[in-house]
């Protein structure tokens, strides 16, 4: 240091103050260099973010027009190599979270990972560090990001890297070169002006600052790379920056301006905004509306200026209110002029002092006026409701419902607010009115009377008559004129016989009757209608039950009500008395208990069918045991009486049972007279008036030789001698000179000769008509055979074997005494019968097959046969049957000779049994077991099915006899066998040889061609598996 002022102080002071001057020009010209080449490089890379700037914004904008109809990542690729084209841009890649890369331009590099993944660009991005771009591009470059959609939920990233190498050495020359060559004025003059302009621009770098926040908050964000400390740089770019911002956010606040406006002028709230005085500084259509003057009048204006002075001092006050508090209230103020008042809600809320316009105070309200109409008038039909439920309470409950109509009354009109209630009843003609301040009283007056018989007509055609004072006719105001009434409502009242009064309110001043109210009227008139015709309903039903219970009680005919269940819950005398018992024993009983076996089911089908609502009604015959066993026929007739409670079904029977014993009786003579005739010997056949032949039994066709459809309709006069022609015109003509006797006439057979009748004619009158005529035959020749077969017969009578005698059909005519001694039977039962009703059911139909054709071929059978008595006995007899042919060789009569046989059976039976049973056990003895054996082998030998032969004794056997005695071992060996007949089958053979000795014979065994038994099957009398332990007491 000091070397350097020795230095100093020896250099010659000439040369002192140029050294100075050319080194600060020197230091200068440096510094201008440096500050000139930043601020070259500053602007450079200015503009290059600037367009970066632009064009991702451009891009972003181009995304969000597209929407989801193209693929995001196609789109970015086609504008991205669009925009790429025309820039410096090296290279542009897109990358997802995690950092792999999506997408790349020019270098492959898809597929790779950036290691540090960016975040998403909602603040400025840090410097990447030395990754994948830092060792593909060489510095300096520029990074810009957007937030791409990438169809999901995630946010990918693009970056753009632009080389600036060669534009950065061209700068730098020609700054260099402006350097070399400038002045030193100049380059002073710069750095002063760069000076100024430092201290100039210093209050702007907030700005700057705050731009690129705004830029790194929205959709897109650049991070700029500043190298440099030019301020004149720095203050450019924020300007250009700033200009373009605010001017798009300029143009966004005039149309959220535009919106607003456009909203507010069409809203139904009213809005409104104030200064510290009150004035309107804002007011849209709604208040201006309610002001009664034009949207812009309302600015400048006060409250006093606008509404009268009480609604004016209540607005002002509210106004005080609201700033004092220092917060938003809420208020109900009336707006409008008399005639046009409506009822805001409004909410006034206080602004900042400093707010530009000066505005202080801000209001919303809505009109409510509709809402508090609507609350009033729920509010007034809650009370009505209310008085509708108090009137059900008091007319339900009181008894008779009249005597709580001056409270019912009195409560409506109160609830409706109504001075006067009128309460009419035609039958009788009756006016209930409660009037206010002097309570109920009632008046027996006719609207006939009053001149006012139209209102009926009225009532019952529009449901509701409104009278006011200035239609009132002048007979409706001489009558409520002395009652001060200027207003009127009337509905009817109406039951299910139609109608029956009115329910009115009146009122002493002009009234207009809400809907509300007429609804309400009309429930209360509806309520009194249902009570009445309850009330009504309640007398009819006493009356009727009294009618229904008299002639339930005194009915001739039998009468129940049940339950669903068939339970009997109430038995008229009729009923009881017709089955033998009381009818407080039958209560509770069910039908079925009561009813014939055999109609159970059906009846209980029917009566399930109706309980299910299938059928209304039904009727039935039906039949009932009564106390003393009987059976009683009834018509029963069931109907529904009431759905609701537990009786619903009520039963009429009537008693037939002596219609059914008539009615079978006849049925029964009928069927027996149709028998008779049917099998009747003799002809019989029924003509019409005209002579045709309508009916014919077998026995007229069998001696004329006809079959039943070759005579049905035709004329009996073609089958009749000639000669007798004459006599059945006549006949036909006079019927009353038809003869009471029989005659003898001559009828044409089908075989062409003629037979000679017997004839018994009668005519057939019904209701003093003729109906026909009505004739028996009898063949002459037959019955001259049948009388000597007869007589033949009657030589036996005396025999002591039975003879009967049937004719060629087989029915019997005549039997013995013989014969009724050994069949139980009565000759006059069984005369026109068949010999079938006789029959055991022992023998098959092949049995009597063979006996017929012995019969019809030979003429003769013999045999033994098996027959029942008529108490139900079966007994065997020895039976000869002859059968007798007349002259032309037909059968006529069969006469048949048997002889009881019981005896001779029984006998045989018990030497049969003797024989061939043990006569302890009663199982085939050893005689019959070889018999059988030799049957089972010969049956072997034909068929080749194996039987099995089993050999069985029984242990211990000896020790009973010893310790117990023969008769305790009787029973064993009687058990024993019993048991083993048990187990086999009736085919099979199960025989005692002898002491304890047994064997069984088994048929169909395993090894045949249809058995499926194996005699090596263990078995055994015990089912336990174990013998019985015998006591002395066995």
């Amino acid at each position: 240091m000091g070397g350097a002022m020795n230095l100093l102080t020896r250099w010659p002071m000439r040369w002192t103050l140029p050294l100075f001057l050319n080194g600060g020009l020197l230091l200068v010209m440096v510094v201008a260099l440096i500050v000139f080449r930043q601020s070259a490089l500053d602007r450079l890379e200015y503009d290059s973010q600037t367009a970066l700037l632009r064009d991702l914004a451009a891009l972003n904008d181009e995304l969000h027009q597209a929407g989801p109809q193209v693929a995001p990542l196609r789109l970015l690729e086609w504008n991205l190599k669009g925009m790429a084209g025309s820039s410096r841009w090296r290279e542009a890649v897109v990358v997802d979270p995690s950092g792999r890369i999506l997408l790349s331009l020019h270098t492959p590099l898809l597929g790779q990972r950036i290691e540090a993944a960016l975040p998403v660009p909602s603040t400025a991005f840090p410097p990447l560090g030395p990754d994948l771009l830092q060792t593909r591009f060489s510095s300096p470059y520029l990074l810009g990001a957007l937030a791409v959609s990438l169809g999901d939920s995630s946010v990918g990233r693009l970056l753009v890297v632009e080389d600036l190498s060669t534009v950065r050495g061209t700068v730098l020359s020609e700054v260099e070169r402006q350097v070399l060559y400038g002045s030193i004025p100049l380059l002073l003059l710069g750095w002063g002006m760069w000076w100024l302009l430092h201290r100039a621009v210093a209050p702007r770098m907030n700005l700057l600052r705050s731009a690129e926040a705004q830029l790194a908050a929205g959709d897109y964000s650049v991070q700029l790379k500043l190298s440099g400390q030019d301020e004149l740089a720095r203050m450019g770019r924020a300007f250009d920056v700033l200009v373009e911002h605010l001017g798009r956010e300029r143009a966004r606040a005039q149309e959220q301006e535009d919106l607003l406006v456009t909203i507010l002028e069409h809203s139904p709230i009213m809005v409104f905004l104030k200064d510290e005085q009150g004035r309107y500084l804002l007011g849209n259509r709604v208040l201006a509306e309610q002001a009664g003057i034009e949207p812009g009048a309302l600015i400048g204006k006060v409250d006093r200026q606008l509404w009268s002075q009480s609604v004016w001092q209540v607005l002002e006050e509210h106004d005080r209110q609201t700033l004092a508090a220092g917060s938003p209230q809420v208020f109900e103020e009336v707006l409008g002029h008399n005639g046009g008042r409506r009822t805001y809600l409004t909410v006034r809320f206080p602004l900042d002092g400093d707010r530009e316009g000066g505005a202080r105070l801000g209001g919303v309200g809505t009109d409510i006026t509709r809402r508090l109409s609507l609350e009033g008038e729920l509010h007034r039909k809650d009370e009505l409701l209310a008085c509708l439920a108090f009137t059900a309470e008091q007319f339900l409950l009181a008894d008779p419902w009249g005597a709580r109509v001056a409270v019912v009354l009195e409560h409506l009109g109160q609830a409706a607010e109504a001075p006067q209630v009128y309460l009419y009843s035609e039958a009788p003609p009756l006016m209930h009115f409660w009037r206010m301040g002097e309570g109920m009283s009632s008046r027996h007056v006719a609207l006939d009377g009053l001149g006012l018989r139209w209102w009926k007509g009225a009532l019952c055609h529009e449901g509701v008559l409104i009278r006011d004072r200035i239609h009132f006719t002048p007979s409706e105001w001489a009558v409520l004129e002395p009652h001060g009434i200027e207003s009127l409502l009337l509905v009817p009242i109406a039951t299910a016989q139609g109608w029956w009064g009115f329910l009115g309110l009146a009122s002493g001043a002009p009234r207009r009757w809400r809907a509300g109210e007429i609804e309400a009227l009309q429930a209360h008139a509806g309520l009194i209608g249902a009570v009445v015709a309850r009330h009504d309903a309640t007398r009819d039903l006493a009356h009727s039950e009294n009618r229904f219970r008299a002639v339930f009680e005194q009915s001739g005919i039998g009468m129940v009500v049940t339950a669903r269940d068939g339970r009997f819950l109430a038995v008229n005398p009729a009923f009881a008395g017709m089955l033998g018992y009381t009818p407080q024993q039958m209560v509770g009983w069910t039908f079925l208990a009561i009813t014939h076996p055999e109609d159970s089911a059906m009846n209980f089908e029917l009566y399930r069918r109706f309980i299910a609502g299938e059928i209304d009604d039904y009727t039935l015959e039906k039949r009932y045991l009564g106390r003393d066993g009987r059976t009683v026929w009834a018509r029963l007739v069931v109907r529904r009486l009431r759905e609701e409670g537990e009786g619903v079904v009520l039963a009429l029977i009537e008693d037939i049972t002596t219609q059914k014993e008539m009615a079978q009786a006849l049925e029964q003579a009928e069927a027996r007279y149709r028998n008779i005739i049917a099998t009747s010997n003799e002809g019989f056949v029924v003509v019409d008036p005209g002579l045709r032949i309508v009916e014919v039994n077998d026995a007229m066709l069998r001696i004329l030789g006809y079959r039943r459809h070759e005579v049905l309709g035709k004329r009996a006069i073609r089958y009749t001698a000639k000669e007798h022609w004459g006599l059945l015109r006549y006949w036909r003509r006079h019927p009353d000179q038809i003869p009471q006797r029989e005659i003898e006439m001559t009828a044409w057979h089908r075989q062409g000769h003629t037979v000679e009748l017997l004839l018994s004619i009668s005519p057939l009158h019904q209701e003093g008509r003729l109906e026909g005529y009505v004739a028996f035959a009898s063949d002459l020749s037959q019955r001259k055979r049948v009388d000597q077969a007869i007589l033949a017969a009657k030589v036996f009578e005396r025999t002591s074997e039975a003879v009967v005698i049937t004719d060629g059909d087989a029915n019997i005519v005549d039997v013995n005494a013989a014969w009724e001694r050994v069949t139980g039977y009565r000759r006059e039962e069984v005369v026109g019968q068949n010999p079938r009703i006789m029959r055991s059911g022992r023998h098959d139909a092949t049995f009597y097959q063979k006996m017929w054709r012995a019969l019809l071929e030979e003429g003769r059978w013999e045999g033994e046969i098996w027959d029942r008595r008529k108490d139900g006995r079966e007994y065997p007899k020895h039976l000869v049957i002859d059968a007798v042919r007349g002259e032309s060789g037909a059968v006529t009569h069969y006469v048949g000779i048997f002889t009881d046989i019981t005896q001779a059976k029984a006998r045989e039976e018990t030497l049969h049994r003797m024989a061939h049973r043990d006569h302890l056990t009663g199982l085939p003895n050893r005689g019959l077991f070889l018999d059988r054996l030799e049957q089972a082998m010969q049956r072997t030998r034909r068929s080749a099915e194996p039987f099995a032969l089993l050999f069985l004794d029984l242990d211990g056997f000896k020790g009973i006899n010893d310790r117990l005695g023969h008769r305790v071992g009787d029973e064993v060996l009687i058990e024993v066998a019993r048991r083993l007949t048990g187990i086999v089958r009736q085919s099979d053979t199960v025989c005692r040889l002898g002491g304890d000795e047994f064997t069984v014979l088994l048929g169909e065994v395993e090894g045949g061609s249809g058995g499926n038994r194996s005699p090596r099957k263990s078995w055994s009398p015990w089912p336990n598996r174990s013998p019985p332990r015998w006591g002395s007491n066995i």
